[in-house]
């Protein structure tokens, strides 16, 4: 008797197959998917699983949009520290400068 079994990402594509016959004790490893270049790779770790088939078609703009707006916060959260890390900073006689930082009193 043969045995095919297949293994499947979460997208549901093919990723490899095993393959075992009567004939031999061997199992086959059949690899399917194709090597991506390092690009694709690279976009996979921030893509959802399936993209672009398991989304809807405003996702990227979605997801671009959303990019700015993190970068954008963590612009603003800086600029924030750093105001308050001006404002608290005293200058010593010889003008070195030493930071204060209070922590709640």
């Amino acid at each position: 008797m043969e045995l095919h079994i297949s293994e499947h990402d979460e997208a549901g594509r093919a990723i490899a197959a095993y393959v075992s016959s009567e004939s031999s004790d061997r199992i086959e490893f059949i690899k399917t998917k194709e090597q991506s270049s390092l690009w694709m790779r690279l976009l996979d770790v921030f893509l959802p699983a399936g993209y672009p088939h398991s989304v809807t078609r405003d996702y990227m703009w979605y997801q671009i949009y959303d990019s700015l707006q993190a970068f954008s916060s963590s612009i603003a959260g800086l600029l924030a520290s750093r105001a308050v890390l001006q404002g608290e900073t005293l200058q010593s006689s010889d003008h070195t400068e030493l930071i204060i930082v209070t922590l709640g009193v």
